[in-house]
């Protein structure tokens, strides 16, 4: 097999593949220099290669009792290089000079973990003026804060850190009962890395630095996840990065406070803002105190659904129940006039309050709904093309709209979504045609439906559609979910490497 592939492949383009290998798989570098002479020069002659520095500690997993017949497949897993302890000064030193991606996943009850990093760290520590990317995985905000304190004074070329805490159940009773996810020194530590851009932080709070001086002025991504702080506590921090082009908050808990106070924060080059899995009232908040003028991608998802859903199963009107979150969408909205693309996700927000969005929306071009309530209301609103319809008072919804996305959204209409498509694709309307229409699982249209929707188009559309079904099972007892078109055809084949580069040649 190999050799067929160094008579046939160039040269050049087996290490643009081995490289991509590298990229997408940390044992891919040395799992390559193992199969042949042939592979060994080349990948050994790719120093991005082995730019990606992977340093794991962790529990030893107990072991299976010895039984009297061995599986081939323990005996494969044995045999495999994946996962084994690599020397890291070698690998260092194919690196050779080029940038390099530090990870390094820590379990601090993995046994002997800080004899292991005594011994690693005289090698890495001349290198870190190298590292451009660095991401901490750990369930010790203790032992992270001590690498942070000795990696910082190193990491001049520094772009990207990423720190990701999750807490084991073994540590918890192990951990003193004041160690909560704080790095008290992060700022001071940081100050110095004049090219640090991107921050993404998971489970920890970053502080509130007295002084915004330690804050690089440079940072434009800033990525804060699962974290418990109050609303003034998360909204500081973009008031002091007013640089940020990038702004993502995820699954926060709710706030303490009933009504935060108003922290208006200005950020003239925001253009991307994603605001995930959380309360309606907390997302109101963070989108009354939000200014961003330049924004132009705006994502909202996890809101509503598991917040309401006794009240609505009881009966309760959902655009009474996101009454107070839709008049601050709309005010957000009408701040932020430049935005074009517009996702909303895993939500029961209301066509009343969508179309009271949309129609400050002169620019959008793309919008991307899944798992809403969006149905014939707003499919209706947005089939007025026409001028003369403005001058009866009915406004033109976003006429700059070319790219339609509806994934799992049972509510969503064939016949009302193809005098969509055939009133804005018309010679007569006054907006941009639909040229991207995106129909996955919607229950209530069918493939016909999708073909009457394309032929409803006078001009070119194209149109993606994945139909789903919903299938009884009774041995079950539960549904399932299948694409129409289907059922009864066989898996395609398990793509490996060797299939992938036996297609490529072919």
């Amino acid at each position: 097999m190999t050799s067929l592939i160094n008579e046939r492949l160039p040269e050049e383009l087996l290490a643009d593949i081995l490289l991509r290998w590298s990229f997408i798989d940390e044992d891919g570098a040395w799992m390559a220099s193992a199969v042949c002479k042939h592979w060994r020069r080349v990948i050994l002659s790719c120093p991005q290669a082995w730019a990606k520095v992977s340093l794991t500690f962790k529990p030893e997993v107990a072991k299976v009792p010895e039984e009297w017949c061995i599986e081939e497949d323990d005996l494969d897993r044995a045999a495999s290089p994946r996962e084994k302890q690599r020397p890291l000064a070698r690998w260092l030193q194919r690196s050779a000079g080029v940038p390099l991606f530090l990870r390094i996943h820590v379990e601090v009850l993995a046994p002997g973990l800080y004899d292991k990093m005594a011994n690693l760290l005289p090698h890495i520590m001349s290198h870190l003026d190298r590292v451009v990317e660095l991401e901490i995985n750990s369930d010790s905000s203790i032992f992270t804060s001590s690498i942070l304190v000795l990696f910082s004074s190193h990491l001049f070329r520094l772009r990207r850190i990423s720190l990701h805490f999750v807490r084991s159940r073994r540590l918890v009773i192990l951990l003193p009962e004041g160690e909560d996810f704080g790095l008290p020194d992060f700022w001071t530590l940081f100050s110095a890395c004049r090219e640090l851009h991107a921050i993404t932080v998971r489970g920890c709070g970053l502080p509130v630095p007295a002084n915004p001086t330690p804050i690089p002025q440079q940072l434009t991504y800033l990525d804060i996840q699962q974290v418990a702080p109050d609303h003034q506590g998360i909204m500081c921090l973009p008031l002091l990065c007013k640089n940020l082009t990038v702004l993502h908050i995820h699954s926060i808990s709710p706030f303490c406070s009933d009504t935060p106070p108003n922290m208006r924060i200005s950020l003239p080059n925001l253009t991307t803002l994603s605001l995930l899995n959380m309360g309606t009232s907390d997302l109101a908040y963070l989108l009354r105190d939000i200014d961003a003028p330049r924004l132009s991608r705006l994502s909202l998802s996890g809101f509503g659904e598991s917040e309401w859903r006794v009240e609505i199963e009881e009966g309760a009107k959902t655009y009474e129940l996101f009454a107070g979150m839709g008049e601050a969408f709309e005010a957000f909205i009408m701040r932020c006039p430049e935005i074009r693309e517009l996702h909303i996700s895993d939500t029961l927000f209301p066509d009343r309050h969508l179309l009271a969005v949309l129609q400050h929306l002169n620019n959008l071009r793309e919008l991307h709904l899944q798992r809403t309530f969006v149905g014939a209301p707003a499919l209706r609103a947005l089939t007025r093309v026409h001028p003369a319809e403005e001058v009866a008072g009915k406004k033109i919804l976003c006429p700059q709209l070319w790219r339609l996305k509806f994934v799992h959204c049972d509510f969503v209409s064939a016949e009302y979504l193809a005098r969509l498509v055939q009133s804005r694709n018309s010679i007569s309307s006054a907006t941009s045609p639909i040229r991207k229409l995106t129909l996955n699982y919607c229950r209530s249209i069918l493939e016909k439906d999708a073909q009457t929707i394309r032929n409803a188009s006078s001009s070119a559309m194209n149109i993606r559609f994945k139909a789903a079904a919903i299938v009884n099972v009774e041995e079950d007892a539960h549904e399932v979910e299948i694409e129409e078109g289907n059922q009864g055809l066989p898996l395609p084949p398990r793509v490996t490497f060797a299939n992938f580069i036996e297609q490529f040649i072919e």
